[in-house]
């Protein structure tokens, strides 16, 4: 029986793998799965074991120590990546930001990033590391299980660095999956090379081949994963269900506001209640609409307190809240769902740059880009939004007035720039069968 090593470090990466058709793909092919998830976070994954065939084991964090030599080490790809290597838009707006904020810190970056340019002195780095900490854990691991493959669900982050590298010295075959669609541009260098790339589009494929150097024959273009269940609809609960679970009114329109972590956007969440303050202020909203604040995992109902008292204004919490994990998350099949549902019936969705630009323009609902905060209108100048916003699929309000005049636009006419939701899921989405998932299975077990 061959053996795949899994690397779940998230609670998203977690949900791409378990909740879809990756993981039943995999089962049915007789491997022997070992996944490994972050410390104090096995117990939560008690349904998937399978003595002898589906287990899970907690990976170490590295020591204090670790982290630092680590994201010496990160730090430095980083910025020479950023700096020589990796030109794109995203990391010349994330510069400048960071020339703003810390002049000081900013250019020790720069001669850190001079220094480790040479690429031999980056492999010293690595072979230090290496002697100094020497993982016996994951030896034991790796000598135990002997796996024919490792397959990486977020290859850019730290805690998945250790298992990459044993694999790559000792020529074990590694295929990562890219997690999300900005990160081959925002979070920097690829500390280790995977021999395959799974990535959802031709647009990650082409950065690919481009910053890292990648061939056409290393790269696996599959789709997204996790928006599956979103072209299933006989799957979704119906309206009737969803608004009743809600307390919502289904005579009334619906509109949505998704919001982002309050590390990326500390300012939304004020936006958002005077959007909606002055949405429903305004002539005939209040009356025929009512507004659905879904919040991020990281975010927290206390936030929009100043909407308490408003009438047909609903606060939504995530449903399943997990601080073990990095993104404070670990959905189960009804957080799914519930999500399907919410863009589903939602009449119209309002954002800051995030993939629920995606998610919304898959059930062609009409997509407005809140961009009123100067100081994160840089969020807007990077590579994968830019590629949104090129679409004609949503419209940028720069204002709270704008906001809710866009609002009013799009409960007139939905159909107001579909063409351009259409076009962001056939670039960003590529495939439409609800079967990404199952295709990296499949390939994964092609490769062993």
């Amino acid at each position: 029986m061959n053996t795949v090593f899994i690397l779940l470090t998230s609670g998203f990466a977690a949900r791409n793998v378990l909740q879809t058709d990756i993981f039943r793909t995999l089962k049915q092919a007789g491997l022997r799965l070992v996944f490994f998830v972050p410390p104090g976070t096995k117990g939560e994954f008690k349904s998937f074991e399978e003595p002898g065939k589906t287990i899970f084991h907690e990976y170490q964090y590295p020591s204090a120590l670790e982290r630092k030599l680590g994201y010496f080490r990160c730090l430095n790809s980083f910025e020479q990546a950023a700096t020589w290597k990796l030109n794109t838009e995203t990391l010349n707006a994330k510069r400048e930001i960071r020339k703003k904020k810390n002049l000081l810190r900013y250019f020790f970056y720069r001669l850190a990033a001079l220094l480790a340019s040479p690429g031999w002195i980056e492999d010293i780095l690595r072979r230090v590391d290496w002697l100094l900490f020497t993982k016996t854990w994951i030896k034991e691991l790796f000598s135990g299980y002997a796996p024919s493959l490792v397959y990486s669900t977020d290859p850019l982050f730290f805690d998945e660095l250790y298992f990459l590298e044993y694999a790559k010295q000792n020529k074990i075959k590694i295929i990562s999956q890219i997690l999300s669609w900005d990160n081959l541009t925002v979070r920097g260098f690829l500390p280790v090379l995977p021999e395959r790339l799974i990535v959802w589009n031709e647009i990650m494929k082409d950065q690919a081949k481009k910053l890292y150097g990648y061939r056409d024959e290393q790269i696996y273009i599959s789709g997204i994963p996790q928006f599956d269940l979103y072209f299933r609809p006989e799957a979704i609960p119906s309206k009737a269900d969803f608004f009743r679970a809600l307390g919502a009114d289904p005579a009334k329109r619906l509109v949505v506001y998704l919001t982002g972590a309050p590390n990326n956007y500390p300012s939304e969440s004020s936006l958002v209640c005077q959007i909606v303050k002055s949405a429903m202020d305004s002539g005939g909203l209040g009356e025929t609409c009512q507004f659905l604040i879904r919040l991020n995992p990281k975010d927290s109902p206390e936030r929009y307190a100043a909407l308490s008292g408003f009438k047909n204004v609903i606060i939504m919490p995530v449903a399943s809240p997990n601080v073990k994990f990095r993104d404070a998350w670990n959905p189960g099949r009804e957080d799914i769902l519930s999500m399907a549902a919410t863009l589903k019936y939602a009449d119209v969705v309002l954002n800051m740059s995030s993939t629920t630009v995606i998610e919304a323009a898959i059930f062609n609902a009409p997509i407005i880009t809140v961009d009123i905060d100067p100081s994160l209108h840089y969020f807007y100048r990077f590579d994968h939004y830019q590629q949104v916003l090129a679409s004609g699929g949503t419209r940028i309000a720069k204002s709270v007035t704008e906001a809710v005049d866009l609002v009013s636009r799009y409960l007139r006419n939905k159909t107001l720039d579909a063409a351009g939701r259409d076009a962001i899921v056939e670039k960003q989405c590529v495939f439409r069968d609800g079967l990404s998932a199952k295709r990296i299975g499949e390939y994964i077990v092609s490769q062993i």
